[in-house]
């Protein structure tokens, strides 16, 4: 999960800030602006002044369709990083188009999320960025039967591909 923030502020004029009320055990400091952010891991002295440097932000961007080509209205794209306890989030418009940034550099997993339809998922490479197409697909049953001569109870039957894994017993029947 992403790592809960313990205060916040907002920079002054001068680009000044004061956080308060925490223990001196390791903190992150996050700064997140218009066009970058920057964070500090590990920081322990409640009373030294931490200098942070803006570094440019990422756009990730891409479209998310649905199998059956209706509205991606209301679909949650979630944009995880691979190294910090970090997520941005955004609601999806009708055309599925997203624009998530500027976020801070680093590669992340992409989720689109839409009830009763199996997720999207996709990686957002720092080295080799790309806009990212992501499928909503539709879940659906496999069924068939277990024989060695006779039907088989008990077996495991396994399932593997893109998304999840499952593994249900064959009945008696």
């Amino acid at each position: 999960g992403e790592g809960v923030p313990m205060a916040r502020t907002t920079t002054d004029s001068g680009g000044a800030f004061t956080l308060q009320g925490f223990d001196d055990s390791s903190v992150t400091v996050w700064v997140d602006a218009s066009d970058g952010g920057a964070f500090r891991e590990g920081f322990m002295r409640a009373d030294a002044e931490v200098k942070l440097a803006l570094e440019p932000g990422r756009v990730i961007e891409g479209v998310v369709k649905r199998f059956d080509k209706a509205s991606s209205k209301g679909v949650l794209l979630t944009a995880v990083a691979f190294d910090r306890p970090r997520f941005f989030e955004v609601v999806l418009g009708d055309d599925g188009a997203f624009r998530l940034g500027p976020v801070p550099d680093g590669d992340y997993v992409v989720v689109a999320l839409q009830e009763e339809l199996l997720p999207g998922v996709d990686t957002f490479d720092r080295r080799r960025p790309r806009k990212l197409e992501l499928e909503l697909t539709a879940p659906r049953s496999i069924s068939g039967v277990v024989l060695d001569g006779a039907p088989v109870a008990g077996a495991k039957v396994h399932l593997t591909g893109m998304h999840h894994r499952r593994a249900v017993t064959t009945a008696a029947d």
